[in-house]
């Protein structure tokens, strides 16, 4: 009978043994399981945590102007536009309606024209009374047109048309700490150097072509120069904040423009 009783005891012993192995290994398993199962939750999260912030940095990417980025292609398109300054190839307007778009298209096509007119279009609408800015540079440019036609030679005309761009870029920078009496006198000057360079492809035009290149170059000047002013006293009112940092950016931008622009005539 005690045998039985101990033989009974040992089966018992021996089934709660292992049924005590087998609730560990099961437990031992299902612990495993979470553990992998919350690794990989974090995993995901994590991955799922990276995209948003790479499309969030995208949107933003894509959301806000690049100003580093359009520099760059801007000064990449600067030495393009620079050989193609004449919108006629180089050939003298032979007819009046040929001087007419020559003298359009001539501020337009040479982006160191078209820049600085757009930068004293910008400068106009920093202060009171800006647009005699403009109607100074235009006056002077057609000095400069005048002084090319009776073959008065001013060496280096480039150079300094292209270091003119780079004071009105500096004069935008500053544009808090530069008065109109000054802004005047840049336009005044510049211009004549800008018409000078203007006058360049119009030597030797008869009267009829010369008086419809002077026409088209006044036009599109003071209506880029108007125009500007215009869009930006608008965007101003509109953003009165942001509108320092904007004409900070426009002239970094102009600045550097003009001094591509340097580079390129002091090598040429």
């Amino acid at each position: 009978m005690q045998l039985l009783q101990l033989a009974l005891g040992y089966v018992l012993q021996k089934t709660n043994s292992d049924a005590a192995k087998s609730a560990a290994s099961e437990n031992y398993i299902g612990d495993s399981f979470q553990i992998r199962t919350c690794q990989e939750e974090k995993h995901m999260l994590s991955e799922s945590q990276h995209d948003r912030t790479q499309q969030s940095r995208q949107t933003s990417f894509l959301g806000k102007p690049n100003f580093g980025k359009a520099l760059l292609a801007c000064l990449l398109l600067t030495p393009l536009s620079a050989s193609a300054h004449h919108p006629l190839g180089g050939r003298l307007p032979e007819t009046a309606m040929e001087g007419l778009l020559s003298g359009i298209g001539h501020p337009v096509i040479g982006i160191d024209h078209l820049a600085f007119i757009i930068a004293i279009g910008l400068l106009a609408a920093a202060g009171k009374r800006g647009l005699l800015i403009p109607v100074c540079f235009v006056a002077g440019s057609m000095a400069g047109v005048l002084l090319h036609l009776q073959l008065v030679t001013i060496p280096a005309a480039e150079l300094f048309v292209a270091a003119s761009v780079v004071l009105v870029g500096a004069f935008l920078i500053l544009q808090r700490h530069i008065n109109l009496r000054r802004s005047i006198i840049l336009g005044c000057t510049a211009g004549i150097f800008h018409g000078y360079a203007y006058a360049e492809a119009i030597v030797g035009a008869n009267m009829t072509t010369l008086a419809s290149y002077i026409t088209g170059l006044m036009l599109v000047q003071m209506g880029i120069a108007v125009a500007t002013y215009l869009v930006t006293m608008h965007l101003m009112n509109a953003h009165s904040s942001a509108s320092n940092r904007l004409m900070r950016m426009a002239g970094i931008a102009v600045a550097s423009t003009g001094a591509t622009f340097f580079a390129l005539a002091a090598v040429a």
